[in-house]
This record gives C-alpha cells, sequence and structure tokens, in this order.
C-alpha cells in the first residue's frame, strides 16, 4: 500500500468501511466489491477491492484474502476471522471501523501537533521580513525628514 502509517491506516479503514457497507446492505459481497471498486478514483482500492472480490468468488473467506495480501495490520485480520468464526462479521466489522477511525483521527492529530510549532516559526519569519522589507525603510524615510 505505502510506508506512510497514517496514509496506510487511512486506507485500511476505508476498506472496512466499504466491507462493512456491503455487508450490511444484503448485496451479494462479490457483486459490491465489484461494483464498489469501479466507482473508486484510488487505483490502490480499486485493485485491492477487486483482488478481494476474485479471492471470494475462488472461496476464500475475506480473513484469508486479508493473511494473503500481507498489508492489512494484524488486528484487521483478527477481529475479521473472529466475526467470520462467530457468525458475526457485521458487528465486529463495526467495532473495527469504530477502532480504525480513532486511529486515523488520533496520529493525524499527532501530526498537526508537530507541525503547528514550525508553521508559528514560519509566520513569525515572514513577519519579520514583511517588517525589514517595508516598515524599517519608512521609519528611515520620516527620521532622515525630521533632520532636515
Amino acid at each position: 500500500m505505502t510506508n506512510f502509517k497514517v496514509i496506510k491506516d487511512f486506507y485500511e479503514l476505508i476498506f472496512v468501511l466499504v466491507v462493512t457497507i456491503i455487508i450490511e446492505s444484503g448485496v451479494s459481497l462479490t457483486k459490491g466489491l465489484y461494483y464498489t471498486a469501479n466507482s473508486f478514483k484510488s487505483l490502490i482500492l480499486k485493485e485491492k477491492l477487486i483482488n478481494l472480490s476474485k479471492s471470494i468468488m475462488e472461496g476464500k473467506s475475506i480473513s484469508e484474502t486479508l493473511e494473503d495480501s500481507k498489508e492489512y495490520s494484524n488486528y484487521t485480520i483478527s477481529i475479521i476471522k473472529l466475526g467470520e468464526e462467530s457468525g458475526s462479521v457485521e458487528e465486529r466489522l463495526n467495532t473495527l471501523t469504530d477502532y480504525l477511525e480513532s486511529k486515523v483521527i488520533k496520529n493525524i492529530n499527532k501530526y498537526l501537533a508537530l507541525l503547528q510549532p514550525g508553521i508559528i516559526i514560519l509566520m513569525g519569519g515572514m513577519i519579520m521580513i514583511f517588517i525589514i522589507i517595508f516598515v524599517l525603510p519608512i521609519f528611515d524615510l520620516i527620521s532622515g525628514s525630521a533632520i532636515r
């Protein structure tokens, strides 16, 4: 998928949300995945959904397909496998969606907190440059004309 943890978690969340919605709607999972894949612009998500649809048509479970791809967290695979074994996939996917959503939000907030000091320093530098370029020459003109 990608090397950036936040983006990887985001794609995982979108994937789980799509599967959850398809299962909750009662549509055939393979058809739902195929139609949903074609509605995405993201080639990464499109490819993942089509591969999942093909694997399910071959008789594999969702968790087996995700294990084979090696791109999803062990937690996600375990929760889906637990849902498949207990017959409560819908409930487990809803729980997983809530968990992944809070994880993505937490990671985004963490990175934003790291960016804020840099943005403040950058803005301070821009204000300093503005003062040096525009305000100081005006003071020089005023003080120079007052002496004469």
